[in-house]
């Protein structure tokens, strides 16, 4: 085979493969809009039976991580699209969602907190560890973020 044909059969399977990457984001991105539209639902749901109850403080930790999860996974959706539109991958919205991660961990373990306090110190002392780490792993997020964008990477062009 000559390297203008070799060229060219090179060329289709990289487009077909192309179009199989974008039909896979496809779908990902639509499971992930049913998941977000079933989770908004759900905490809608929540929120109207707790102000019902009386009871929004207690349920206010499981909206909002609800409302957390969402975020989380609109930055995905978002990086998703970025990813069809330009063919490369970036690390940004990746570090969004981390951070985001990193807040709804935190929400979780200040509602352990207070649940160990009284009665369990040794576990107390383990949430106070964790929310520590916590804090080193957002200062290495946001370092990481700082520096993305003062010297942005030149990028891996996958077209």
């Amino acid at each position: 085979m000559s390297d203008a044909a070799g060229e060219v059969v090179r060329s289709r399977i990289s487009s077909w493969l192309s179009y199989c990457e974008d039909a896979i984001y496809f779908v990902t991105g639509a499971g992930l809009v049913v998941t977000a539209i079933a989770i908004l639902v759900s905490a809608a749901g929540t929120f109207v039976s707790a102000l019902r109850a009386g009871a929004l403080v207690q349920d206010s930790v499981a909206i909002l991580d609800s409302m957390l999860l969402v975020l989380m996974i609109v930055e995905i959706l978002h990086t998703i699209r970025v990813s069809v539109l330009k063919h490369s991958l970036l690390a940004e919205p990746f570090l969004i969602v981390a951070l985001i991660a990193g807040v709804r961990r935190v929400l979780i373990l200040t509602v352990e907190a207070a649940r160990f306090l009284p009665s369990q110190p040794e576990q107390f002392q383990r949430v106070l560890q964790e929310m520590a780490l916590l804090a080193v792993f957002f200062v290495v997020l946001v370092g990481s973020m700082v520096l993305l964008r003062r010297f942005p990477p030149t990028g891996v062009d996958l077209r």
